[in-house]
């Protein structure tokens, strides 16, 4: 079996024995090797060309490779911002790939849908644990849904119209039974329909 580091570092070798040592820039960084047709696998001489690490990188934007951009950025040290924007593509890219092949694991959604439920249930969930920033805020009753929603607020101090003017919260009383009660639930079973009505007419 080939190493993978033997492997990738072959089409290095390849050029410098063409070519010469591969030169390094002003910062110390070898050039690299950008394989001109994007087959990675095809090292013959004419598909290789000696580019600095901006050049590949700016050369795998342009084509939409954001994997191999993501990489190629990794070695330059850019921003976390730069770095999130490039890996929230290749995610992307690569989950649009493994669709298309059919290989991505949502394809088979029982499958799918099994792995979260043991996921949950053994609390290693991402929305379950404390990677979840959503869940973190609940937790700690920091979510704004819990400090700054003005629903929240009203409830707590009694104020919401659930808790004053809701229909259910006002009492009324049935002319024929007497009885008190929610406004929906008396109309629903009182008044009209009232049992008593029905066997005692109103005097």
């Amino acid at each position: 079996m080939v190493n993978n580091s033997m492997k990738k570092s072959a089409y290095r070798k390849i050029y410098e024995a063409h070519y010469g040592p591969i030169p390094k820039d002003d910062c110390g960084r070898s050039y690299e090797i950008h394989h001109i047709n994007g087959n990675h696998n095809d090292n013959c001489i004419e598909n290789l060309k000696l580019v600095t690490i901006e050049e590949h990188y700016a050369i795998h934007k342009a084509q939409g490779d954001y994997v191999s951009a993501f990489k190629i950025a990794q070695r330059m040290a850019l921003s976390p911002e730069e770095l999130s924007d490039l890996a929230s593509k290749s995610v992307t890219l690569t989950n649009q790939k493994r669709v298309k092949e059919g290989t991505h694991p949502f394809l088979d959604k029982e499958a799918a849908k099994q792995r979260n439920l043991k996921r949950i249930a053994d609390g290693t969930h991402n929305l379950t644990t404390d990677a979840n920033p959503v869940y973190a805020l609940i937790k700690a009753n920091q979510h704004h849904f819990q400090t700054n929603n003005p629903s929240t607020k009203k409830i707590n101090d009694g104020s919401h119209h659930f808790l004053t003017d809701h229909p259910n919260k006002r009492q009324i009383t049935c002319p024929h039974c007497n009885k008190t009660g929610g406004a929906v639930n008396m109309r629903r079973y009182h008044y009209d329909k009232c049992k008593v009505a029905k066997i005692l007419p109103v005097v």
